[in-house]
């Protein structure tokens, strides 16, 4: 019976933050590692935006030092979306670390 295995595994995301941090990668005025699937930190942003948080949310997350970002391409990006990702990165660009998964295609395994 084939298995199927998942390159860009959640698990292996937050392995790689557990990392930096126990290492005591860290400068100062930073804060540590975050790792966020896509869909769920645009959920985020749209509830900040909402309640008035999203400018404090996004001044937080160009902060980070180490941002782990997983699970994107799983669906569509609108507008809205696509302009708050190019806000993070451009924020970010230069200056602090962003990783960015998408799942691969399935293997299998036989």
């Amino acid at each position: 019976m084939p298995t199927t295995i998942w390159p860009s595994a959640a698990h292996q995301g937050s392995a790689r933050v557990d990392w930096p941090a126990r290492s005591g990668i860290r400068p100062a005025g930073t804060t540590g590692p975050y790792y966020q699937r896509v869909p769920r930190l645009f959920a985020n942003l749209a509830l900040a935006r909402g309640d008035g948080r999203y400018a404090r949310l996004q001044r937080t997350l160009a902060r980070v030092q180490l941002m782990i970002l997983d699970d994107s391409g799983l669906e569509p990006l609108d507008d809205q979306t696509r302009h708050d990702l190019f806000e993070i990165l451009a924020d970010r660009y230069g200056r602090r670390s962003t990783n960015h998964h998408q799942p691969t295609a399935r293997v299998s395994m036989a």
